[in-house]
């Protein structure tokens, strides 16, 4: 559960539609951001790769702009198999 009604899974009996597989992630965010009870927090994610890696990279983008976080896999990277 993410939040409320809000789920994503891969098990079994409680799959996400069209998703069969996911890595566990810590999505830290560099400075505190303080959102008001009703007040919406919105955060942007965008996948990136290059042949032999993958990243994601992130931003809460309301109710304030943050930096971008993650950039180019500074500080986390999946190696991804040769086969």
């Amino acid at each position: 559960m993410l939040y409320k009604d809000v789920n994503i899974s891969i098990n079994p009996s409680t799959f996400s539609e069209g998703m069969f597989s996911w890595f566990p992630a810590y999505i830290p965010i560099i400075n505190p951001v303080h959102v008001h009870a009703g007040e919406t927090l919105t955060v942007s994610f965008w996948r990136r790769c290059t042949p032999t890696k993958v990243w994601y990279e992130w931003a809460i983008v309301e109710p304030t702009v943050t930096q971008l976080h993650n950039q180019n896999g500074r500080s986390y990277t999946i190696g991804l198999s040769s086969e």
